[in-house]
């Protein structure tokens, strides 16, 4: 349905108090009107995460026509440094005003047209300019309403979609069959046998002394973040990333609140009371979303993160059990198992003719450059050798 081109109101959400006092109709509109929406959309969870992160501001434009919602477009602004990466080479940039789309995408009400909608989107977000300095699409489906408008119209588009990397990777998703053992009979029989010994193995190695927590209330919260911090610094992403405190207070207080509002649905696995492997998840209305995965790099060789995801599945195929489970955006062995659809996806942004849209630019022109590089390193065998030059720099 493609409403008549005029008395097209918008409304812009920029404060907490903007969206406590629009909350109501929101999650109406939600409710009854739409089919879209996201846990990281929900306008408890902007004002939470907002109030957690310090540094961002809501940005949420609401089109309405006669008083009747046509899309909402969750946002937040945050300024933050920009800066090109070549191999381990980073030179600073610019400090911008970063707009970003929450989950990438716009909720729609039921059978609105989606390219007008957009283009009104575009059109209001091109003129409040002063606003912002860049657009970021976090991870970018093919199958997005946004992806397609800009593909049909990137000669007449205010914006220019900028990918950020040559290669694309995907987002992989579990739909969930109607039994836990319907899905088992679906795998080849190698892959069948590998994830019922791996459970099996683990129970067997360590008798009577594993645990397999589900944290889903607020009384959980306290002792799950303790057991994190404590296993964190062991993990392959605190020795890439550094590590950072688990269980400060405001971290306590985010969770308490996701596990208050009844979104809260991660796991924890302890061998005689040692935390090594966890999962911090969210289950908002169908969808069951992995946020962070991170295990013991001491128990990788009896593949205790794998035997954990096993765990998880069996789990929700158990009780309160959800329609899909999301392992988000980026390729991995694991989730070519566990999944059963996967969608092409990418990091993107929309520039304008600006500073920041040329710094995004280049950026692109760089990672196009070190991908085809890499290509040629593997191709003749030189990337080992390489990459053992660069580490001594």
């Amino acid at each position: 349905m493609k409403p008549e081109d005029d008395n097209i109101d918008v409304q812009i959400l920029a404060s907490l108090q903007d969206i406590r006092e629009t909350q109501p109709e929101w999650v109406d509109f939600i409710n009854n009107d739409s089919n879209d929406g996201g846990f990281w959309q929900d306008p408890d969870i902007i004002q939470l995460n907002s109030t957690y992160k310090g540094t961002l501001t809501p940005f949420i434009l609401i089109l309405r026509k006669r008083n009747k919602i046509l899309c909402i477009i969750p946002g937040t602004i945050e300024k933050t440094p920009l800066q090109l990466n070549f191999s381990i080479f980073k030179i600073p940039g610019p400090s911008v005003r970063l707009l970003k789309i929450l989950n990438s995408s716009i909720i729609f009400s039921r059978g609105i047209d989606h390219d007008f909608c957009i283009s009104k989107v575009m059109e209001t977000l091109y003129n409040l300019e002063d606003r912002f300095d860049i657009i970021k699409l976090e991870v970018l489906e093919e199958t997005n309403p946004l992806c397609k408008y800009f593909e049909l119209s990137k000669n007449k588009a205010r914006f220019q979609l900028k990918a950020t990397s040559p290669k694309k990777e995907h987002v992989w998703r579990h739909y969930l069959a109607e039994t836990y053992d319907d899905w088992l009979n679906t795998l080849g029989k190698s892959t069948k046998r590998l994830t019922k010994r791996r459970v099996k193995t683990l129970y067997n190695k360590f008798p009577d002394q594993i645990e397999f927590k589900t944290i889903t209330k607020v009384t959980d919260i306290h002792d799950f973040l303790n057991q994190l911090d404590e296993l964190y610094p062991k993990t392959w992403q605190a020795k890439t990333f550094g590590q950072s405190k688990r269980n400060a207070s405001k971290d306590l207080n985010f969770y308490k609140k996701i596990a208050d509002l009844g979104f809260l649905r991660s796991y924890l696995l302890l061998i005689d009371k040692r935390p090594v492997a966890f999962l911090i998840a969210t289950q908002y209305a169908d969808t069951f979303e992995a946020q962070e995965i991170g295990y013991d790099a001491e128990y990788s060789s009896i593949g205790i993160g794998s035997t954990l995801n096993y765990m998880i599945l069996k789990d929700l195929y158990s009780h309160d059990k959800p329609t899909i489970l999301s392992f988000g955006f980026g390729d991995n062995t694991y989730k070519e198992i566990l999944c059963n659809d996967k969608i092409s996806a990418y990091e993107a942004y929309l520039t304008k003719r600006n500073l920041a849209g040329l710094f995004i630019k280049f950026q692109t022109v760089l990672n196009t450059v070190e991908y085809k590089v890499r290509h040629y390193l593997i191709m003749y065998k030189l990337d080992d050798k390489i990459r053992k030059i660069l580490k001594k720099k």
